[in-house]
């Protein structure tokens, strides 16, 4: 039975989403600019042989916590959901900014597996420097432009930016609170984009794996959409190279690889159930 609940913290309520289902446990965290309607299609490739349970993150979808946003505030979350849904050793997923956050939370932990979608693999100034990347990088496909509005103006953008029945439409329809004026405000903000952003700068992924004491599995799609692709891929070979301890799946699809190949993601997050 799929039900939703609201997780406090000192600063805010962050929305879950607890789909049931069971055997192992399984939290999965999406990405910046995304909401937990982004695993649609890998939870339903789950097909009920785990107890999933996915997040809003803080500044995203449905969850309201007005405060800093760190990766220590992330992984603080995320122990906070584990303890409130009485999660016990989870095994825990996430997709970009949710793999920083899945990575922070796992330092040290009581986890299954650790599962990285799209996520840490080059330490961000490094990434950077290498590409010459300018500040807020990124940001511009992560939000097509703030939202405020009355419900029938948020209907129509709704209509105009996604499909009727897609992940995308799915996500969007997630992606908006009402404020205190009654309207509809768009959830992220652009401040709140570029704070995730900025947080993962604050961990080394080259230390922070050594200090998983679980299983990781590295997914990582073939398709490079960056500047200067060559020379993100070989920074990013030259990396793994130094992961001993990670396992790394290549799929056929680019950044967004939940929505992209689904099937495979939920397979490598069934590897790693135990038994």
């Amino acid at each position: 039975m799929v039900r939703d609940v609201l997780v406090e913290t000192p600063t805010g309520s962050l929305a879950v989403r607890d789909y049931g289902g069971a055997g192992p446990q399984v939290l999965l965290l999406h990405g910046a600019g995304h909401n937990l309607e982004i695993w649609r299609h890998v939870i339903e490739a789950i097909d009920g042989a785990a107890r999933v349970v996915a997040v809003d993150l803080r500044g995203h979808g449905q969850s309201c916590v007005d405060a800093s946003f760190t990766l220590a505030d992330l992984a603080d979350d995320v122990h906070r959901v584990c303890t409130a849904l009485r999660m016990d050793s989870p095994i825990l997923v996430g997709h970009s900014l949710g793999g920083w956050a899945a990575l922070a939370a796992a330092s040290g932990a009581d986890i299954t597996a650790l599962v990285v979608v799209e996520g840490p693999v080059v330490a961000m100034r490094k990434l950077y420097e290498a590409l010459d990347l300018p500040p807020g990088y990124g940001l511009d496909e992560l939000s097509t432009n703030e939202f405020h509005g009355d419900d029938a103006a948020w209907r129509k953008r709704v209509d105009k930016l996604s499909e009727p029945g897609s992940v995308g439409r799915a996500v969007l329809e997630r992606a908006c609170l009402r404020g205190s004026d009654g309207l509809l405000h768009s959830h992220p903000l652009t401040d709140e984009l570029l704070a995730a952003q900025r947080c993962t700068w604050q961990l080394d992924p080259a230390v922070a794996y050594q200090h998983v004491d679980a299983p990781i599995r590295l997914v990582l799609g073939t398709e490079v959409d960056v500047p200067r692709p060559r020379r993100y891929a070989k920074l990013r070979r030259a990396a793994l190279d130094d992961f001993d301890r990670v396992q790394v799946t290549w799929l056929p699809g680019g950044h967004h690889l939940p929505v992209d190949c689904p099937q495979a993601v939920a397979d490598v997050v069934r590897s790693t159930f135990p038994g």
